[in-house]
C-alpha cells in the first residue's frame, strides 16, 4: 500500500499583464477609494516607498487586494496558501530568509518561488536557478 499523496499547493492562474498603474487597477476593482489613493500617492512622493506597501500600511487597501492587483499588473500567479506548502530541501535556508522568498512548490521539475518582491526575484533569478533549477515567481 502506498502512502497517501499530499495535495499540491494550488496557484491562481495569472492573466495577461494589464498595462495600468497599480492604483488604477485597485480603484477599478473597488479596492481603494479615490481619496485613499490620492493620500497614498501624496505620501509616495515624500517617502518614495512602493504604493502597495503604503496602501496596506495606512489601511487604505487590503493586503490580498494589493497582491491580486500586482498579479494582474504583472501577469504572474498568486501563491494560494490554503494548503500548507510542502517542505523543501535546501542546504541554504539563510539565503531564502534573507531574500524574503520561499521555494513554494515543484511540479515536473519546475519550482514556483513565492515572494512579494518581483524586482528581487528578477535580480536573483540566476542564483535561484543555480539552487533549484528552472523556477518562476508567484506572488505571496
Amino acid at each position: 500500500m502506498s502512502a497517501p499523496q499530499r495535495p499540491k499547493p494550488r496557484t491562481r492562474q495569472a492573466l495577461k499583464p494589464v498595462a495600468k498603474p497599480l492604483g488604477q487597477i485597485l480603484l477599478a476593482a473597488g479596492d481603494v477609494s479615490r481619496s485613499g489613493l490620492s493620500l497614498a500617492l501624496d505620501q509616495q512622493k515624500t517617502t518614495k516607498g512602493p504604493l502597495g506597501e503604503i496602501l496596506i500600511a495606512q489601511s487604505l487597501s487590503a493586503e490580498i487586494s494589493v497582491i491580486n492587483a500586482l498579479a494582474a499588473q504583472s501577469g504572474k500567479a498568486v501563491a494560494d496558501n490554503s494548503n500548507a506548502p510542502k517542505p523543501f530541501e535546501t542546504n541554504d535556508p539563510i539565503y531564502w530568509i534573507t531574500q524574503a522568498m520561499v521555494p513554494w512548490s515543484k511540479d515536473g521539475g519546475h519550482w514556483q518561488v513565492a515572494t512579494s518582491d518581483q524586482s528581487r526575484f528578477n535580480k536573483q533569478r540566476s542564483a535561484i536557478q543555480s539552487k533549484l533549477g528552472p523556477a518562476s515567481m508567484v506572488w505571496a
